[in-house]
């Protein structure tokens, strides 16, 4: 995930290293790990998938978002190395 430097209080986030679209991560984001995030297309960005995260919030709910979304991430990640590892095995 790399974070974007923006002059305001929503934080941009591009996502393309997780091979999903927007709204698959929003989606996914809501369902699995409860944490409700706008996508960046709904700004008009439809090239890349971006997800905004308002970061005008006390730090305790900012903290506990970025580690559900560290969660999700960490999740991606894990289940992909384990279906390299199966196919390789194969």
């Amino acid at each position: 995930l790399k974070v974007l430097r923006l002059e305001a209080l929503i934080r941009l986030g591009d996502c393309t290293a997780l091979d999903r679209t927007s709204s698959d991560i929003i989606s996914e984001l809501k369902d699995g790990e409860k944490l409700w995030l706008n996508g960046g297309d709904i700004y008009g960005e439809t090239d890349r998938p971006f997800v905004r995260i308002n970061i005008a919030c006390p730090r305790a709910t900012l903290v506990d978002g970025l580690n559900r979304l560290l969660h999700y991430v960490e999740r991606i990640v894990n289940d992909a190395l384990f279906l390299y590892m199966f196919m390789d095995f194969w």
